[in-house]
């Protein structure tokens, strides 16, 4: 049986609602069938029994085998309405008690979902998915997800799963939920309840599991087995499960008896946003807000102080902000008091590059601010922030309200909503990005509506408290072991920092040392780091640990190696990403140049992890794999700079299989193809390599044909085929000042107009005239139609309005 040792653990793990279930047949058999009455079999009992109805099958056949020989009538009567509409019986309704993360079942009885329907005060919503549904990404705390990996009684036409060999079958063809199981279990606390271990489909996901080693900061996996053996325990320990010997009924009663007080999910709603909570708005509101923001406390003495960690470069808890375990920059007070101080239509964005301590600033006003009593919300979102939610409840917060946006670039759609639905609030937008995204952040929202504030070196003051800092935590080593005696006062803070730690060595020395360590870490490293480049919030820890299956990507997070990683946990979902953002983005351009053919490898593995979490919903909801995928494939600002052209068209080629669905995949493909022919020496090549561009152009066009992107690329490369082979063609010419009118035209229909088809057809049309084309009188009048467009919308952008207005001289 479990310690108490344990117990306490399981405790935590089923309070905060962070355990996954993985169930068998054990779970329902104390259910019953609403069509025979009869209790629901096990898979041994169910094949006896279709054996009998099947008298010209071999007794003890497979389920699978005897599936194959049933006709679609039988299957509709033997298993879909035998397994459809049962009566939930105690385990099940034990099992409802409980606050849980996932669970995916064996089964394809819909037991669990009536015990969810029926009972009268749920403790969550269900969700359910068959093995062959979408992958999606479940943010709100009040939503249970159920997988069912064998298939559904409520939707026999998407077939069942009776085989070891379908699985694998299904994982070939990126059938996601197996693909997602495989890498969770190696990750995320489970509990394996009512079924053998010996099952072929359990020790199929299982095996992803073996000599793994468990993690003291998340709750130990369990199984339930009521009639344990030797064997057993040997499995237990090959697969790192702790074993609760008895029935389900008995660990969900002994769960409930140990720990009777159980927060809700309106106590965990409430623990984040405090009074908020109680606001008079919808409840699925509510949710939405509480998984997009978290509320900056007034006191975080019951927030986790992460003691050093924030010193090894994790993001600073709220504890570790009120217990000064940041070194305070000379300008915060200024940065803040223009927060304070920002009109109700600007946006203030603290910006600077990579490691320059943007968000530790951010976090560090935020608290500072709720201490006032000012209301401030961090948005934490691991997708996009849902703008109807977060309206809703900052309309009904009185008085003067902060919402803090990290990462502005990937949200910018979004804040630019609220801003719009806003106006006549209190309320004011604070945002951190990179230097390099400001030019995207200004596109969409408009010149002159962010105020930036830049974020520099560290100074000589702040210099010196860091190093004071290090040493009082026993980290750093005597100032007289700088040799080198290079200045910390020029470094950005997270590059000093870094240098503190390996004794004020120079970064790039630094980073060749790293680099000279086993391929292994290097590898899972610069995995680590693309996948944060694309997206700074980085990857979830289960991606990447199914992706290194034979290493222990724990440790590399845990030791204090040359290579570190972190990870951090929003809403349970843990992302991992380097350690430090500086030494990271270093390190990508050295090993890029000095390791190509590795770096090929390590694009294309990452392009692979992500591919069965990245379909059009989730590219939508902007969920971390997807949102990874948008930067991937981008050939300007990822691919090229660190692949180069050739290399960029062996991944888009290695990796057209499992990404040719997406239309953007195509857009890219067609910039690398336009880029070819724009460096072409040979006439031939040139020609054939632009004619692909805009082939791959239109291409994304049968795909979506009705976005704004889509036409706004099938204009790009019209114009920019024209400019690589100076040849005008009418046809084209044409098609390229129709297309880009209708991209400007969807997109103020959705009531999001950008710069984009604006600079492309303003530039493009320039460009062809200076190389003598000739515009009908139509095409002049939609041209100078867009110009009067153009400088009415985006009045404060001096690029688009000089554009604009040298283009309405020519004409």
């Amino acid at each position: 049986m479990l310690l108490d040792e344990q117990w306490a653990r399981v405790g935590d793990g089923i309070k905060a609602g962070r355990y996954n279930l993985l169930v068998g047949a054990g779970v329902s058999l104390d259910s019953k069938s609403l069509a025979t009455g009869k209790d629901l079999p096990t898979g041994k009992g169910l094949a006896a029994e279709l054996a009998t109805a099947l008298p010209g099958v071999n007794a003890g056949s497979s389920l699978n085998r005897l599936k194959k020989a049933m006709t679609k009538e039988q299957v509709d009567q033997l298993i879909t309405k035998r397994f459809a509409g049962c009566v939930p019986g105690p385990t099940v309704e034990a099992l409802a008690a409980f606050r849980w993360k996932r669970i995916f079942t064996l089964n394809v009885d819909d037991a669990l979902e009536r015990a969810y329907e029926t009972r009268p005060s749920p403790v969550q919503a269900v969700r359910s998915y068959n093995h062959d549904a979408l992958y999606e990404s479940v943010r709100d705390l009040g939503v249970l997800p159920v997988v069912h990996l064998h298939g559904w009684a409520r939707k026999p036409e998407c077939g069942y799963v009776f085989d070891l060999s379908e699985y694998a079958r299904n994982m070939a063809r990126n059938n996601v939920w197996a693909h997602v199981l495989s890498d969770l279990i190696r990750s995320e606390p489970f509990i394996v309840i009512g079924t053998l271990l010996e099952e072929p489909d359990l020790s199929f996901f299982l095996a992803q599991r073996e000599e793994i080693r468990p993690r003291g900061d998340i709750p130990p996996s369990i199984l339930v087995e009521p009639f344990a053996d030797a064997a057993t325990e040997i499995d237990c320990r090959t697969y790192g499960l702790d074993l609760f010997e008895g029935s389900a009924l008995d660990f969900f009663g002994e769960v409930g008896r140990r720990f009777p007080a159980r927060p809700s999910v309106a106590d965990a709603i409430e623990h984040n946003l405090g009074d908020i909570s109680h606001l008079p708005v919808e409840p699925a509101r509510l949710a939405e807000f509480n998984a997009d923001f978290e509320r900056a406390p007034f006191d975080a003495s019951a927030d986790r102080d992460g003691g050093p960690n924030f010193a090894y470069g994790h993001q600073a808890t709220w504890a570790d902000i009120q217990n000064g375990r940041d070194v305070a920059r000379p300008d915060t007070g200024k940065i803040q008091g223009r927060i304070v101080a920002a009109g109700k239509s600007r946006i203030v964005v603290v910006a600077g590059g990579p490691g320059s301590g943007k968000s530790t600033t951010l976090r560090r006003i935020a608290w500072s601010l709720a201490q006032t009593g000012a209301p401030c919300l961090w948005a934490r979102s691991v997708g996009r922030i849902r703008v109807a939610g977060a309206v809703a409840i900052l309309e009904s917060i009185k008085g003067r309200r902060y919402v803090f946006v990290e990462n502005l670039a990937d949200n910018v759609a979004e804040v630019a909503a609220l801003r719009d639905r806003l106006r006549d609030h209190d309320v004011v937008l604070v945002g951190a990005e990179r230097d390099y995204r400001l030019g995207h952040v200004e596109r969409v929202l408009g010149k002159g509506v962010i105020e930036p504030i830049p974020l520099g070196a560290v100074g000589a003051d702040m210099a010196r408290e860091l190093v004071s800092a290090y040493q009082g935590l026993g980290l750093a080593a005597p100032r007289s072991a700088d040799r080198i005696r290079f200045a910390l006062a020029d470094e950005l803070v997270a590059i000093a920092c870094c240098r503190i730690l390996n004794d004020f060595e120079p970064l790039s020395a630094i980073v060749d040392k790293s680099l000279g360590h086993r391929p292994q870490d290097v590898d899972c490293y610069v995995f680590a780091a693309l996948a944060a480049h694309c997206h700074r919030s980085g990857v979830e820890m289960d991606v990447i640990a199914g992706r290194f299956p034979d290493y222990k990507v724990d440790l590399q997070i845990e030791a204090d190696g040359p290579l570190p990683l972190k990870s951090e946990t929003v809403l349970d979902i843990e992302l991992v990403t380097p350690a430090n953002e500086a030494v990271s983005t270093t390190v990508l351009g050295r090993f890029a140049n000095r390791e190509p053919t590795r770096m090929l490898r390590v694009f294309v593995d990452l392009a692979a992890a992500i591919a069965p979490r990245v379909n059009v919903r989730t590219i939508v909801t902007g969920e971390p794999c997807a949102r990874i995928a948008s930067r991937l494939f981008d050939y300007d600002e990822v691919v090229k700079p660190l692949l180069g052209r050739e290399a960029s068209g062996d991944f888009y080629e290695t990796t057209k299989r499992a990404w040719a669905w997406n239309s953007r995949y195509w857009h890219q493909r067609a910039q690398h193809r336009l880029d070819i022919a724009a460096a072409a020496i040979d006439p031939f090549e040139r020609r054939e390599s632009a004619d692909m561009a805009v082939q791959h152009a239109r291409f994304a066009g049968s795909i979506e044909a009705h976005h704004q992107f889509t036409k706004t690329t099938i204009g790009r490369m019209l114009f920019g085929r024209m400019e690589v082979l100076r040849q005008i063609g009418a046809v084209d010419l044409a098609e390229a000042i129709t297309v880009l009118g209708e991209a400007i035209a969807i997109e103020r229909d959705r009531g999001h107009p950008t710069v984009h088809p604006f600079m492309t057809l303003f530039t493009g049309v320039a460009r062809a005239l200076d190389m003598g084309a000739v515009l009908s009188p139509d095409q002049r009048q939609a041209v100078r139609s867009q110009i009067d467009r153009a400088i009415e919308e985006f009045q404060r952008d001096p690029e688009v309005r000089d554009e604009a207005t040298r283009l309405r001289r020519v004409l």
